[in-house]
């Protein structure tokens, strides 16, 4: 999708990239509403924001305000060992299917990574993929991973998943990650995976 359609549907949009996600790959614990990611992933969410005033730092001292973001980005599957916890994020009257489905390696989930700027107000989304629609998710600076279906067939490797409601500074960590300004309304991020065979 455009900068310009996203701009139309979304507010403002600008300046993502792969500072805009957990260090080395690494994302955030699924998370169910708690402000302090638990065990010791909390060193890792630690260095991520860390990374993210870091990268805004820079970015600013190079006076890039505002980047091209890419037309698509990288969508990322739930391990195997992370489902149980992934399954507590989804909305709970398709949970338990789409848990024992991804489990049988039959269709994975896949997951997304929130937050909004240090210093901005809490906010609260929702999360469309294909016919999917996530519970409200609470945000504040502190990111929270959420599952999601793959929004459209597993095999075909591209979609479109959508951000619903208002934040300023909403960072969606994804591979490299997308940033609203300003999010009123509806923001679309094309997605793209390498579907593999079998899937997990």
């Amino acid at each position: 999708m455009s900068d310009a359609g996203q701009s139309a549907s979304a507010g403002r949009s600008e300046g993502a990239d792969a500072t805009v996600r957990p260090p080395s790959g690494e994302p955030a614990p699924f998370d169910r509403g708690s402000a302090k990611p638990p065990g010791p992933w909390r060193q890792i969410v630690v260095m991520a924001v860390g990374g993210l005033i870091c990268g805004a730092l820079v970015v600013g001292a190079l006076g890039l305000v505002h980047k091209n973001q890419p037309d698509a980005v990288g969508l990322q599957m739930v391990a195997v060992s992370d489902l149980n916890e992934a399954s507590l994020t989804l909305e709970p009257s398709v949970a338990r299917k789409t848990t024992e489905e991804a489990r049988q390696c039959k269709m994975p989930l896949a997951f997304v990574t929130l937050q909004v700027d240090a210093g901005q107000p809490p906010a609260t989304v929702r999360i469309r993929s294909g016919s999917y629609l996530s519970p409200s998710i609470s945000l504040t600076d502190a990111p929270r991973r959420v599952a999601i279906p793959f929004p459209a067939a597993y095999a075909s490797g591209q979609g479109v998943i959508s951000v619903e409601g208002t934040a300023r500074g909403l960072n969606v960590w994804l591979s490299p990650g997308r940033h609203f300004d300003e999010l009123s309304g509806t923001g679309a991020i094309p997605v793209i995976w390498t579907p593999k065979t079998p899937p997990c």
